[in-house]
Formats: C-alpha cells, structure tokens, sequence
C-alpha cells in the first residue's frame, strides 16, 4: 500500500505535533538558578586548612572568605556572572553551643554569628550547599527537605552525597 500525498502530508504533521511535544520541556520558575549557578567552592582549593599560623593565606577563615568575596567583586568575576561563595567543610568548631547548635571555629572566624547571620539576610543568600559526608544514608532524603524547610526562605539547595554512599551500595 503506497501512501498518496493527502496521506503523506497528514502522516507528516503527526509527526511534527509529536516530536513538537516531545522537544517541550518545563522548569519551576521561581527566580532562582535561571542559569547554572556558578560560584566559588573553598574545598576545590583551600580542602580543609586550618592551620591559619603557618598559612595564614589558605586557612579556611573569615579572612579567606571576606578576601575572595571582594576579589569577585574587583577582578570582574560578578559581571561573569561568578555569584556565589560556597563555604564547604571545616569552618565549624569541634564543641557545640550551649543549645546543641553547630558554631564556627572562634580561632579562624572573630566575627560572631549573629553578624554572619545578618549579612545573611542582607546579602541575600539564594544558595546553601549541604554536605552528605558522615551522615547516615537513609537520613539524607528526609533531613535535605527538613533543613529546607528551616530555611523559610526560598533558595536553591545543592545537596551531596558522599561518592563512599555509593561505592559502599555497590559494594553489598
């Protein structure tokens, strides 16, 4: 059975309306994450310094953060669209407060928290990275959501799993 040109072209537009739908795709728009955000990660270099006597330049403190947040300013790295400064691991210290709460190191960060906590509102952060290193798998799905949620703030949440989550799956 050979196709007349009626049937071709009705055969054609049907494929055309399908790939059409098939091509279509949706996003939350939200105002967060219009493109992929692009920052500075403090792990990619700086890994877990804190020897701020001996390497007073890359220890992981205030002063490293405070001097990269202004060389993306000065350097043109914000007009490239370079947005973000991602605090990674080992800015805490060892002890938690007297409430149980996670606190920085009072050796690398002079600057109390609740000033940290106000430039955090007045910079307006739209991006946290949440780290899944030592904490147990199963936590992960519920406790991502769940520090969202204290958040109460809308941000884009970049969570981790720890690459050893996955190796240890494959390895049972």
């Amino acid at each position: 059975y050979c196709l007349n040109h009626a049937e071709m072209r009705m055969m054609l537009s049907i494929w055309l309306v399908t790939l059409g739908f098939l091509a279509t795709t949706s996003a939350l728009d939200n105002g967060l994450a219009l493109t992929p955000p692009m920052g500075w990660l403090s792990w990619e270099r700086y890994r877990c310094i804190t020897d701020c006597v001996n390497f007073p330049d890359e220890c992981i403190s205030e002063n490293l953060f405070f001097r990269t947040a202004k060389l993306m300013a000065t350097e043109g790295y914000l007009e490239a669209g370079y947005e973000y400064i991602i605090i990674d691991d080992c800015w805490l210290s060892k002890e938690r407060d007297s409430e149980g709460r996670l606190q920085p190191d009072p050796d690398r960060f002079q600057v109390e928290l609740k000033l940290f906590q106000i430039m955090y509102i007045q910079w307006g952060v739209d991006y946290i990275k949440v780290d899944g290193c030592n904490s147990n798998l199963e936590d992960m799905n519920t406790g991502y959501a769940e520090f969202g949620s204290y958040l109460n703030k809308l941000v884009v949440l970049l969570c981790t799993r720890a690459a050893y989550h996955f190796i240890r799956k494959f390895q049972e």
